[in-house]
């Protein structure tokens, strides 16, 4: 047998061994860049973020000490493989959309209520209304449209399944104080 036809013989093999270890290293990534639910904050957006990455850094600003990340995740890495959407802390949610997801919302913890308009669903969640539906202002991190460039009313609604909502910690209702403060930031004025 020539050289060539040997190697080539290996190919198949190693293309193997290629998938396997980029599934290894895939694993081995996410367990030192990520933590538990008692450590993080996860934000869904049913909305156009500008910069998740940056969002989540301004309210790591605000978090108090023992969480050791805020993730702002779209609705779409749920639908892409994603877990965690029905176990986030806090969503953002046009609206329209607020029926669909409504078993996953809590009542509204202590300490959240403002002078911010509250809707509460049939269910008995409560949420904040966070930017009116006639609003089209662009906050500094947040485009109140959804993917076909409409505008809705926006609220903040709190997770059921948080832990950070003031049985262990009030974590959840900082990360949301922090983002109203953000969402009133606007640009284009």
């Amino acid at each position: 047998m020539s050289k060539g036809k040997r190697i080539a013989g290996l190919i198949p093999m190693l293309l193997v061994w290629a998938v396997i270890s980029a599934f290894v290293w895939g694993f081995v990534f996410l367990q030192l860049t990520d933590t538990d639910a008692e450590h993080k904050i996860v934000v869904f957006a049913d909305c156009t973020v500008n910069d998740r990455h940056a969002l989540a850094v301004e309210l790591e600003k605000a978090m108090p000490e023992g969480i050791r990340m805020v993730q702002v995740r779209p609705f779409s890495y749920a639908m892409m493989g994603g877990s965690g959407l029905d176990t986030a802390d806090i969503y953002l949610m046009p609206e329209k959309d607020i029926e669909t997801y409504e078993a996953w919302f809590a009542p509204l913890p202590d300490g959240a209520r403002g002078e911010t308009e509250i809707l509460e669903t049939a269910g008995g969640a409560e949420g904040l209304r966070i930017r009116p539906a006639e609003t089209g202002q662009t906050a500094r991190y947040i485009a109140w449209t959804d993917e076909n460039g409409e505008t809705d009313a926006y609220y903040l609604f709190f997770g059921a399944s948080s832990v950070h909502t003031g049985e262990t910690d009030s974590a959840a209702v900082t990360a949301a104080e922090r983002l109203i403060g953000l969402t009133e930031d606007t640009e284009g004025d």
